[in-house]
């Protein structure tokens, strides 16, 4: 069976790229890719993504490597997991799991199934300069979703354009009940919690992810007016927004949608201000005591304070939160095998054992436990046949 890493260096290979070269692509240190390649670590859905664009693969073919890796990293002998019967081994290799809920791996195998029948198309795309200051990426999802998802807090302001006329349905957590009909577009801004969808058919999706403090930066609207859930991409953005929609529509291919996305935005680009890059400072340094960061910008602290929730709309120490969660989703997506979870609540500097769970289930509305047990593959998005 091929492996993700193995894989990897092949395309390098072929394609005569430097470990270094494609290290920096993603974002990371060359010698967190060379533990990816290696198999001592997984690389993250959004790598998976931005691997599929940058070597020019289908995204689904990388996926299902992705997966699989997944699934063999979780049994004790991954000898029982052969290519091309792999769906077909769910009951035996059941007998192999050591330490794992046999949910988790019932979940994952059913994804790996369900991915295996989609029809599905992802592609990626990253801004140039200067407009990249202020937007992480674009992306364009097609195929078919799981019935409900949920989108879990990191600190970010997303616009989401459907190109068809499906509606989609904001849940309640508490009720798990339709709260409110989305279609067309929407903002999700800094989630404070997860959100939840029920979805009705395929998706046929792009989405605009900002860097945090860009979306003010390129609009001027404070993520604080969205209340930290959703809104009505006209509300926010006026009739332009639906005007952008109709372009995207009638687009002859995705690299065309991208280049009428980036062109929509760079008419509000700006020399870049002071206090925005004292917003990105913060946002890259997060880890550092906001004392620290109080005497690295010059600013006083509570001026500093009062930018940070004019761009990012929150407070320094509720981002700090997020990241410190993000941190742990990020842990335990990519480190293969049983989870320490005393070294978690440690290495991520929580007080204790309590503290770590209601943090987590502050975030996620589930526990650590319940979160493994859905096999879920990616860090910020979580898909269900039935609501949590």
């Amino acid at each position: 069976m091929q492996r993700i890493g193995p894989y990897l260096q092949t395309l390098r290979g072929r394609q005569r790229i430097t470990l270094e070269e494609l290290a920096a692509y993603l974002m990371i240190t060359p010698s967190l890719l060379n533990r990816i390649e290696k198999g001592q670590l997984h690389a993250s859905k959004h790598q998976v993504f931005q691997l599929a664009s940058y070597f020019g693969v289908e995204a689904k073919e990388m996926l299902l490597l992705f997966q699989q890796d997944r699934i063999l990293a979780e049994m004790k002998d991954k000898t029982t997991l052969e290519e091309g019967c792999i769906s077909s081994t769910l009951t035996s290799s059941l007998m192999h799991l050591t330490g794992l809920h046999i949910k988790r791996h019932a979940n994952m195998m059913r994804e790996l199934s369900l991915l295996r029948e989609s029809q599905l198309q992802i592609n990626t795309y990253k801004p140039p300069y200067p407009l990249n200051l202020y937007m992480e990426s674009m992306v364009y999802y097609h195929g078919k979703h799981l019935p409900y998802e949920r989108i879990l807090p990191d600190g970010a302001v997303q616009l989401i354009i459907t190109l068809n006329e499906h509606e989609r349905f904001l849940m309640t957590n508490a009720e798990k009940t339709s709260d409110r009909i989305l279609q067309k577009a929407w903002i999700t801004g800094v989630q404070k919690q997860s959100l939840t969808y029920r979805l009705t058919h395929h998706e046929n999706t792009l989405y605009i992810r900002f860097h945090p403090g860009g979306f003010y930066a390129l609009t001027r609207i404070p993520p604080s007016a969205m209340n930290h859930s959703t809104m009505s991409a006209e509300l926010v953005l006026g009739p332009s927004i639906l005007q952008l929609r109709e372009a995207l529509c009638s687009s002859k291919d995705t690299n065309d949608m991208f280049q009428k996305i980036e062109r929509y935005f760079s008419h509000a680009l700006s020399p870049p201000e002071t206090a925005h890059a004292v917003i990105s400072y913060m946002c890259q340094h997060w880890k550092m005591p906001l004392p620290f960061l109080v005497r690295k910008t010059g600013y006083s602290q509570k001026h500093l304070i009062h930018l940070f929730k004019k761009y990012v709309g929150i407070t320094p120490k509720y981002y700090q939160r997020i990241g410190r969660f993000n941190e742990v989703l990020n842990h335990l997506q990519t480190r293969p095998g049983k989870v320490d979870w005393s070294s978690v609540v440690f290495d991520h500097h929580y007080y204790d054992q309590a503290h770590f769970i209601k943090e987590f289930h502050h975030f996620t509305g589930l526990s650590p436990q319940a979160y493994l047990e859905t096999g879920t593959t990616c860090s910020k998005f979580m898909h269900s046949q039935h609501p949590w």
